[in-house]
């Protein structure tokens, strides 16, 4: 019996896709924060790239890691561009943040800025309670 499936191998895995899907994974796990995305998501797209063999396509897991990283930096950026926004335009947040910051240092939020801008500002001198 002649079979057309017995001499069917897998191709072997490229390692750096997997590596992209794992990293764009991490990156979207972590958004929250700030600077992780950046860096797992910087690295997913290098994976991605480099996984790349001359003039075949990119597969389907190398995009969806460069897919998962650079919604995972914009997730982070946005999330930064909306506390700016509520802190410095919307005067119940920006109270919330000068009773907060004067419980943890003894001083508002508005005058630290304020000794900053005086450039009088030593954030040695800024120790929590």
């Amino acid at each position: 019996m002649d079979n057309q499936y017995m001499n069917y191998r897998p191709q072997p895995q490229n390692k750096f896709v997997t590596a992209s899907l794992i990293l764009g994974l991490f990156a979207l796990i972590t958004s929250m924060f700030l600077i992780t995305p950046f860096i797992f998501g910087a690295l997913s797209i290098i994976f991605a790239i480099l996984s790349k063999n001359g003039r075949e396509k990119m597969s389907g897991s190398a995009i969806a890691g460069i897919s998962a990283s650079i919604a995972s930096m914009l997730g982070a950026v946005s999330m930064v561009g909306l506390v700016y926004y509520l802190i410095f335009n919307v005067p119940e947040y920006r109270e919330l943040m000068n009773q907060q910051y004067e419980q943890m240092y003894g001083q508002s939020f508005d005058e630290m800025l304020e000794d900053m801008q005086n450039g009088t500002f030593d954030s040695n001198n800024l120790q929590p309670k």
